[in-house]
């Protein structure tokens, strides 16, 4: 977000991260119609 490489997103499945540690692309491959319900935060840093 704002300019920040993709491997700085976190995706979370109830608060494990679950990115690759090496590359930061996703780990897990998973049905997105199980997800209930989702959050997007972000800071902005000047």
């Amino acid at each position: 977000l704002a300019g920040m490489a993709s491997y700085g997103n976190a995706l979370l499945l109830d608060g494990v991260d679950t990115r690759d540690p090496e590359g930061g692309s996703a780990w897990t491959f998973f049905n997105h119609n199980l997800i209930e319900a989702d959050q997007v935060s972000a800071t902005v840093a000047r």
